[in-house]
């Protein structure tokens, strides 16, 4: 498996970003990057954060799928950020997010992938862990895994929820020496805050600049927002933010 070169870039960049439009900043590089400490971030901001406010989160590092362990149906998988130590489900992920207050505004920046790559797909740096990796990985934490606190069905979060990914499930994205295609892309289409108009005009933009191998996606969750719709991308708008970054 090659290493990756460009995440911890990207977060640097992506918190020099978010800083410009008046996020408070907190990085989380490498070894840092652990599962409690991503976790215990992200709670500690559902706890400070009110209806008003805004939390950003970026992620650039490897991605991977695993069993699905909610047992929706045998053959599904659940997609996975993978941590210093482990990784982060997307199930969790969900039930983290519904700790938030109603109507806060969350967005997530996702430069990574969770298709299966193979140990031979070597000619480009991808940001999908390895299928015999991931494979092996699942089998040695399997009983960890199996005691996971995952979404509760009967609480849907309640803040408004926006995921700009790297990225199509069946895709895999991609990086150079300096950044995550994805990333380079999204702060060439910001143009240091030049950019105007909203979420899904800033999608436009960005995917006619991503690379053609890799179709950035937009997705929204939660509670319905139209006036998060309209909004210019990072725009605060509100006396509080934090942001979260990880590589």
């Amino acid at each position: 498996m090659r290493p990756l070169v460009a995440a911890t870039r990207d977060a640097r960049d992506m918190a020099t970003l978010a800083a410009s439009e008046g996020f408070e900043a907190t990085l989380l590089l490498d070894h840092e990057a652990t599962r409690h400490a991503v976790i215990d971030q992200i709670q500690r901001s559902a706890g400070e954060l009110g209806s008003d406010d805004f939390f950003l989160i970026s992620f650039s590092c490897l991605g991977t799928r695993l069993f699905d362990l909610n047992h929706r149906a045998p053959t599904s998988c659940e997609a996975a950020w993978c941590l210093f130590d482990g990784e982060l489900i997307e199930d969790e992920l969900a039930a983290l997010w519904a700790l938030f207050a109603d109507g806060l505004r969350i967005l997530v920046i996702s430069d990574t992938c969770h298709g299966a790559a193979r140990e031979a797909d070597s000619a480009w740096r991808s940001r999908a862990l390895p299928l015999e990796t991931s494979l092996r990985t699942y089998a040695y934490h399997r009983s960890r895994y199996s005691q996971l606190p995952l979404r509760r069905r009967d609480r849907p979060p309640l803040a408004s929820i926006r995921l700009l990914a790297a990225c199509r499930e069946f895709e895999q994205a991609r990086e150079d020496d300096r950044n995550g295609r994805f990333t380079a892309a999204l702060i060439q289409t910001w143009a240091s805050g030049q950019f105007t108009g909203n979420y899904d005009r800033f999608h436009r933009e960005l995917t006619r600049r991503a690379d053609a191998a890799q179709c950035p996606t937009h997705q929204t969750l939660g509670a319905p927002s139209a006036d998060y719709d309209f909004q210019k991308p990072f725009h605060i708008n509100a006396e509080r933010a934090a942001i979260s970054g990880s590589s």
